[in-house]
C-alpha cells in the first residue's frame, strides 16, 4: 500500500465528508489506489459509451406509483456480488435487472436465460462515481457528482423524502445496488 496514495485519499475522504455530510466517507478497500487506478479497475462505463446513456431518457407515462418503493422488500433483489477489478459493472447491473424481472415472472430469483422472455426488463442506471472511492455508507447527496457517467449500478428502489442536510430539506432519492461486494457501502 502506498502511503502517498493513502494520505491523498484520506484528504479526499475528508473533503467528500464535508461536501456529503449525510454519507460516511473514509478509508475503504480502494484507498491504496490512485483515482486513475480506481477508475481503470472498477468503473466500467467509458467515454464513448452510447450517447443515449449520457442523454438520459424520455419521461415514461406510468400509472400512479407509490411515493416510496423498494424491490428488496419484495424479495426481488439477489445478493450483492463482487465484480473484482475487471471494470464489468455493466454486466452485473444487467444480470441484476434480469434476476428481478425473472422473479416477477416466475417467483424464482435465479434467471435461466435459455427460457424465452424469462430475463426481460429491469432498470439500469449510470452514475458519476468520483466520490465512491471513499464512500463507506449512508445517503449520498449528488452535489459532489459531476455529469460524466462512469459506473453502472442497478436501481432497486426510490423514496420521496430523504433528508439532504446540504440542501436543508427533504429530497427524493434512489436506492442502488452496486457490484463491489457485500461489505462495500454498508
Amino acid at each position: 500500500m502506498s502511503l502517498t496514495h493513502l494520505s491523498a485519499n484520506l484528504r479526499c475522504a475528508r473533503r467528500h465528508q464535508r461536501l456529503d455530510p449525510s454519507a460516511v466517507h473514509g478509508i475503504t478497500k480502494f484507498s491504496d489506489l490512485t483515482p486513475a487506478e480506481f477508475r481503470d479497475r472498477f468503473l466500467g462505463l467509458r467515454r464513448g459509451s452510447p450517447p443515449e446513456l449520457a442523454a438520459g431518457s424520455e419521461p415514461h407515462e406510468a400509472p400512479i406509483l407509490p411515493t416510496d418503493f423498494d424491490w428488496r422488500e419484495h424479495s426481488a433483489v439477489g445478493p450483492v456480488k463482487d465484480q473484482g477489478s475487471c471494470g464489468s459493472c455493466w454486466s452485473f447491473n444487467t444480470s441484476g435487472a434480469l434476476e428481478g424481472a425473472h422473479y416477477l415472472a416466475t417467483g424464482k430469483l435465479e434467471c435461466d436465460p435459455s427460457e424465452p422472455r424469462s430475463c426481460d426488463s429491469g432498470c439500469n442506471v449510470a452514475i458519476n462515481a468520483v466520490f465512491m472511492q471513499t464512500y463507506i455508507g449512508g445517503v449520498s447527496c449528488p452535489y459532489i457528482c459531476g455529469k460524466h457517467l462512469d459506473h453502472g449500478v442497478l436501481l432497486v428502489g426510490y423514496g420521496s423524502a430523504g433528508y439532504a442536510p446540504i440542501r436543508f430539506k427533504e429530497k427524493p432519492y434512489w436506492i442502488i445496488k452496486n457490484s463491489w461486494g457485500e461489505n462495500w457501502g454498508m
